[in-house]
């Protein structure tokens, strides 16, 4: 059963609050009818209770819309799919946590989640983004990534892909959280803001690192704070329109924030890159470059500030 009948509010197991450190939950759900109910229950067993849990709605129609509402979360509901980017920051908008948890709607956790992220910020001050462990979950022994990293290619990736989870067993600095499942300091979000709009759903996670990485902030990832992904199931929904999203997205990732001495250092690992990437994708392999030109003809502006060293930003490439 759903967690509507026992709602993470309400749960008996829920009596730890830490004071200290208020964390607020987002998720975005559309059709999502598969797999919330799971991830609501993992919620409802929670040892420690988030500070506030919002669920943003994509215009769903399979009754997956009504179900957090049920279990307690608040719901914003947006009249269609506006993708990822933007209810992601719809929702952060409503939260008032001193952390933002974002959480996709296909994960589940164990109940010892919310107090091992508490902990993690209140002994880890100088850092400000924390990074989960993402596990397969058909597999959970095998890492999906533990947080993303951007490599010489001017590209990002997820780091420890297919490693043996045992691999993953102990703290280290990481580029960056995955979108999945991202702890975020909200001062870190009042300065730089979140995801851009304009991406609507893919990479939009690695903008986001590479901008607070710019911005002199830190990632650390946790071992402990392991999830579990259905991965893919939203994106099978979007078919061959994913590819597109993935290249323009991650072109204007690049072109926005890295510095253009280390594009032009890098530019032709970069294009080694995107030819493997039309390779890799087959008959559809054209709509990389067109992805790539579409993103090279409108490019965004760059936002945040820049308080980091181009010597410093080449030490943190993969």
């Amino acid at each position: 059963m759903p967690a509507s009948a026992d709602t993470w509010r309400s749960s008996p197991r829920n009596t730890g609050y830490h004071y200290l450190m208020r964390i607020s939950i987002v998720t975005v759900n559309w059709n999502g009818l598969e797999v919330i109910p799971e991830y609501l229950d993992s919620l409802s067993a929670q040892t420690t209770a988030p500070h506030e849990v919002v669920v943003v709605d994509n215009g769903s129609t399979d009754g997956s819309e009504q179900l957090p509402d049920l279990a307690g979360a608040k719901v914003i509901s947006l009249p269609e799919n506006r993708g990822f980017a933007e209810p992601c920051n719809i929702g952060v908008s409503q939260t008032t946590g001193d952390a933002v948890l974002l959480l996709n709607n296909d994960i589940s956790f164990d109940p010892d989640l919310i107090k091992i992220l508490t902990s993690a910020l209140i002994e880890q001050p100088g850092l400000d983004m924390f990074a989960c462990s993402m596990r397969r979950w058909d597999h959970p022994e095998i890492m999906e990534n533990a947080g993303i990293g951007y490599r010489r290619t001017l590209s990002g990736y997820q780091i420890g892909r297919g490693d043996p989870a045992s691999r993953w067993n102990e703290m280290k600095e990481v580029f960056g959280p995955s979108g999945g499942a991202a702890l975020i300091r909200r001062r870190v979000i009042d300065d730089i803001g979140l995801f851009d709009p304009a991406f609507w759903a893919y990479n939009e996670d690695v903008d986001f690192a590479l901008r607070a990485r710019l911005a002199g902030y830190g990632c650390l990832y946790l071992p402990t704070a392991v999830v579990r992904h259905r991965e893919g199931y939203t994106a099978r929904r979007l078919g061959r329109r994913k590819i597109f999203l993935n290249q323009r997205n991650a072109e204007w990732a690049m072109l926005r924030n890295v510095p253009r001495r280390v594009r032009r250092r890098y530019g032709w690992l970069h294009a080694a890159y995107i030819a493997q990437q039309v390779l890799r994708n087959g008959l559809l392999g054209p709509m990389v470059l067109r992805a790539r030109l579409h993103a090279r003809n409108n490019p965004l502006p760059r936002v945040g500030p820049r308080r980091i060293s181009e010597q410093e930003f080449f030490a943190l490439l993969g």
